[in-house]
């Protein structure tokens, strides 16, 4: 009888590394195999092009915002071994979707609305979300793509861009009083000049792509550009309130 039950606790201890093993082995597929097969088919590149930057899995997390409990969706980073940039690879609906061309995109966009829109713009703020593909509201999916010059204009017409900036000389011409104390973003000091300026891009913008959801930023700094795993452009958490009395925002709620 003694020999039969650790018989039995040997087989259920082999089963449990058994499992623990395929556990690992998947993880590990999961997190360094498969993506850089996607990446590599995708990009028309490399396995070894690719490497894994970091990787959360998904978990319960308290979100203090709603007093609740929420899944958080793991999340997978890479870098590309060419030039280091790190991106985010996400697997949703039984596919993986990635925000490597983050920067290419809000560079096209950025062109696009230079051509169609105004000459200023200088910087148009991108997320992964608005790259994982062409996205379709109603069935709140992503048709994954690689994105170029000629279909990015997709991103505009869902909306789907950030921050834009537009670059000026002199912000003043827009300000009603330029020695007035500094507020947010000059709110409730800007004339005529800058409901004109802004009310003839909004136009152009609605007229071509049919959407004016963007925030515009009008600026005198010069800003850096920040590029990170979820997001390139212009980093407004970085924007100091000195700046701020150079700069104009118009926002659409």
């Amino acid at each position: 009888m003694k020999k039969s039950k650790k018989s039995i606790y040997k087989k259920i201890g082999k089963i449990l590394l058994i499992l623990l093993l395929l556990y690992i082995l998947g993880t590990i597929i999961f997190i360094s195999v498969f993506p850089r097969i996607y990446l590599s088919n995708k990009y028309d590149t490399k396995m070894s092009d690719y490497k894994v930057y970091d990787y959360c899995p998904g978990n319960f997390h308290f979100d203090i915002d709603y007093w609740a409990v929420v899944w958080h969706d793991s999340y997978l980073v890479y870098e590309a071994k060419d030039d280091g940039r790190i991106f985010n690879v996400k697997f949703m609906n039984f596919q993986y979707y990635d925000a490597y061309q983050m920067k290419e995109v809000s560079e096209w966009i950025t062109e696009e609305l230079q051509n169609n829109v105004d000459k200023n713009i200088d910087m148009v703020n991108i997320h992964d979300t608005a790259v994982y593909g062409i996205y379709n509201e109603e069935k709140d999916k992503y048709k994954n793509v690689v994105w170029t010059k000629d279909n990015v204009n997709e991103i505009i017409k869902a909306g789907r861009t950030s921050e834009i900036f537009i670059k000026t000389d002199d912000i003043q011409q827009y300000l009603l009083n330029d020695s007035a104390e500094v507020t947010y973003y000059n709110s409730g000091n800007t004339n005529s000049n800058f409901d004109e300026y802004i009310s003839d891009i909004r136009n152009k913008f609605n007229d071509k792509y049919k959407s004016d959801y963007s925030t515009l930023y009008l600026h005198e700094p010069k800003f850096p550009t920040f590029s990170g795993y979820s997001f390139y452009g212009i980093d407004i958490n970085k924007i100091t309130y000195k700046q701020m009395k150079y700069m104009i925002v118009d926002e659409i709620y």
